[in-house]
């Protein structure tokens, strides 16, 4: 398991002062993290077949510690495409919780390739996994859902509920695919609805793009795009991306996604 990043409250600034950039606010508390930073390279096709990996950081301050990086786990998002201008999204999340119990979340979503990723149907397994015992603590629940309309048909067992909502209809993990298809002359989706780990209805979410920023990683400056996503019930979003479009970071509320190819999910 990583260990936590213990930073100075300065420690970013000065960072991004010896790269000759400016730290921007979302990464405040990512110093220790994009100091060891390596920058993917090579060609991206954001509309082929690819798989992402992202460390999973809980990010806080305290007067005592300053910025903090704690364990969160990790995602892994696979994407593949279908005919018919839909593809295949497969995540594989754990989340950490500084105990050996993780939250493990594994989906298979079938999405349009629109500008939002919205969804068409999906299929969800949830199971509290015991990484000491190397088993489940608790059974696992098997969700299913699909989109028609702005219909949201929810099943779990004999268990039903349908929900309606404003199209487009995505969720938090197909947001993270469908704006690495947004080039840099684009601008940013219009207002949707999201479905936050396929299971909590946030209403009104809109992105904003904003200019390009210089940010110190790995020694040296980096010029990223960003957007910012806000709506209701989240709290505000910073996407960071590369000149070849693939998504860096996301950073919002305590929760913090960094790219990390080589990351595995905690199940020991």
């Amino acid at each position: 398991m990583a260990k936590p990043f213990r930073e100075d409250k300065d420690m970013l600034a000065l960072q991004a002062r010896e790269a000759g950039s400016v730290p921007h606010r979302s990464l405040l508390g990512l110093g220790g993290v994009l100091k060891g930073f390596s920058m993917p390279d090579g060609p991206f096709d954001p509309r082929g077949e690819w798989e992402h990996r992202y460390r999973v950081f809980i990010v806080r301050t305290t007067p005592e510690d300053g910025w903090q990086c704690l364990p969160g786990g990790a995602l892994i998002l696979r994407r593949k495409p279908l005919d018919g201008g839909r593809f295949e999204l497969t995540v594989r999340f754990g989340a950490e919780h500084g105990t050996t119990i993780v939250d493990r979340l594994d989906a298979q979503m079938v999405c349009k390739t629109d500008e939002t990723a919205s969804l068409v149907s999906w299929q969800l397994r949830a199971v509290l996994f015991d990484t000491k015992q190397g088993k489940a603590a608790i059974e696992a629940v098997v969700e299913t859902g699909s989109i028609a309309g702005g219909e949201i048909r929810l099943a779990a067992g004999a268990k039903k509920k349908t929900l309606r909502a404003p199209e487009p209809i995505t969720s938090n993990w197909s947001l993270f695919e469908a704006l690495q298809r947004l080039g840099p002359e684009r601008t940013a989706p219009p207002e949707f609805s999201m479905l936050e780990e396929l299971r909590l209805l946030r209403l009104n979410q809109r992105l904003v793009a904003k200019p390009p920023v210089e940010v110190g990683v790995g020694g040296r400056a980096v010029l990223l795009r960003r957007l910012e996503h806000f709506g209701d019930g989240i709290l505000p979003y910073t996407y960071w991306f590369d000149g070849a479009g693939r998504l860096l970071f996301a950073v919002g509320g305590l929760r913090a996604y960094v790219w990390e190819p080589k990351v595995e999910l905690d199940t020991k």
